[in-house]
């Protein structure tokens, strides 16, 4: 008889998703750079701050997520979906969920998800941020984003090309 791990690594077509669609990530309490990451790649991940297996599966199920976590307690068969995070090096958990998933990274999606609040950004005129982002920023640059519920401020700038440069070292290409 498999165990709750051995089912979920060796039962992946249920991570199978209609590629229309993005999945939806639930990341518990261990994972929260992780969490940041997911959201830098223009993925939508919610982070829990509790522990609670019931609760986790519960939200899981209810909005349709994919459970990411360390924690292996929790029942594959009891959530939407689940991915048991193995390593505790968050550029690997990272590549880990996307070879899994078999996620395609754009370029047109990184940054596109605020990566305090999880709330897709949204474009913003010029103007409306010239008192919000360095003179120098606001000078040389045209398109600006902002985070509707925290109001963050974003840009494409040299965090972009980092970003880039970061995920190929990694194995991920965009």
């Amino acid at each position: 008889m498999l165990g709750r791990l051995d089912w979920a690594q060796e039962n992946t077509n249920w991570l199978q998703f209609d590629m229309h669609h993005q999945p939806l990530f639930l990341v518990d309490f261990m994972l929260g750079r992780l969490a940041r990451r997911l959201r830098a790649i223009g993925y939508d991940a919610k982070y829990v701050g509790f522990s609670d297996d019931r609760e986790l599966s519960l939200v899981s199920l209810r909005e349709n997520r994919v459970i990411l976590t360390r924690h292996s307690k929790i029942s594959p068969r009891k959530s939407w979906k689940l991915i048991f995070i193995k390593s505790n090096n968050p550029d690997e958990q990272l590549k880990q969920v996307v070879e899994t998933l078999k996620l395609e990274l754009k370029k047109d999606e990184l940054f596109s998800v605020c990566s305090i609040c999880n709330a897709a950004v949204l474009p913003v005129g010029k103007e409306s941020v010239k008192s919000k982002v360095p003179g120098y920023v606001y000078k040389t640059l045209d398109e600006f984003s902002a985070c509707p519920s925290c109001g963050r401020i974003y840009w494409r700038g040299t965090h972009y090309d980092l970003l880039l440069k970061h995920l190929g070292r990694i194995g991920l290409k965009v």
